[in-house]
């Protein structure tokens, strides 16, 4: 974030469109950045800096940053001005009233954005870029991520692991683990940093680590960096392994699942003679299947469902009671059963 290398503002304007190239920019950062910000909170949990060219926010584990088109040194409430900017039109002016305040104008709409002083607001320095990345790997911890739950007590299980070649997540009953191909070093990323790196549009450039840090850099010099959980991922290659020939899983495994998840109680879904059922009673609901399932296996629904985007081939395991899981060759998995 070198002062040098911030371009200029320049003004534009697009007669065709009805809407404001400048806001459209401004919605579009902004929207990069809210993942570490909430509305109510923390002033650090509020505002975001604008400086030199850059927009970066931050919190205690995660530091997201871009560089904007916009001549603009002021640390307002995000979301706010966020709110603000969807408000305007075709004119936009941004006028900083004092260190307090901005004011934002397009057409008869008028706001007043709140402003910290930037003493306020801690901010990191990002991991200098060293090696390449592309969206290869966004897919790849995509498919995994659905198992980490974002702040659970255990950091294996609020985190996806990474390591050469491989990512992996865990929720203790399942792992799923999928290929992204780049020689990265072991560490362990929380699921938050994980969802920001995921949900954006911006195409995967670079990477950047400090061994308690790893920043990942995207096109058009934008970044997120993120703090790493020390603790060490289960040894779980082993509990992938399965020499057993897979059945193709089609579309309609899960549209049964679906049909019968309202009427399953305790979130068990039972599979019996083809037939995913909801209990084990006589009058039990159920949907009949195209799909070799051993008799007398049952799995937590909402775990299996979660596994929709891997489950593509799958090989039940009636003495492991577990069943294991594939999408090609780029990822797989395995599920344990719970007590028929």
């Amino acid at each position: 974030m070198d002062e040098s290398t911030v371009k200029k503002p320049r003004a534009r304007r697009t007669k065709k469109s009805s809407e404001n190239t400048a806001a459209l920019n401004l919605l579009e950062a902004l929207r990069f950045v809210l993942p570490v910000l909430k509305k109510t909170g923390t002033v650090q949990q509020q505002f975001c800096m604008f400086k030199n060219g850059w927009l970066v926010a931050a919190n205690d584990s995660l530091m997201i940053g871009t560089q904007v088109d916009i001549d603009l040194n002021a640390c307002p409430h995000a979301y706010q001005l966020f709110e603000a900017l969807q408000n305007c039109g075709q004119e936009l002016s941004i006028v900083q009233l004092s260190a307090g305040e901005l004011f934002i104008k397009s057409g008869d709409f008028k706001a007043n954005v709140p402003c910290v002083d930037e003493s306020l607001i801690v901010l990191g320095v990002p991991d200098s870029n060293v090696a390449t990345l592309n969206n290869d790997f966004k897919t790849a911890v995509e498919k995994v991520a659905c198992l980490a739950v974002e702040g659970a007590q255990n950091a294996v299980n609020a985190s996806i692991y990474v390591g050469v070649n491989v990512t992996a997540a865990t929720n203790n009953f399942a792992i799923i683990e999928a290929l992204h191909g780049f020689d990265l070093p072991q560490m362990l990323i929380p699921k938050q940093a994980i969802s920001a790196l995921t949900k954006t549009k911006k195409d995967l450039s670079g990477f950047g680590y400090s061994g308690a840090t790893a920043t990942f850099w995207f096109g058009q010099n934008s970044f997120i960096t993120t703090c790493l959980f020390s603790e060490k991922f289960v040894a779980y290659q082993s509990l992938l392994e399965c020499q057993e020939e897979f059945s193709q899983v089609s579309e309609e495994f899960f549209s049964a699942l679906k049909a019968i998840e309202p009427f399953c109680k305790n979130n068990i879904v039972y599979f019996n003679e083809n037939f995913a059922l909801s209990s084990t009673f006589e009058n039990a609901s159920s949907y009949k299947l195209n799909l070799n399932i051993p008799n007398k296996m049952a799995f937590n629904l909402k775990f299996m469902l979660q596994l929709k985007e891997v489950f593509k081939n799958a090989f039940f395991d009636e003495e492991k009671k577990r069943v294991f899981f594939k999408n090609g060759i780029n990822a797989r998995g395995v599920l344990a059963a719970v007590r028929y």
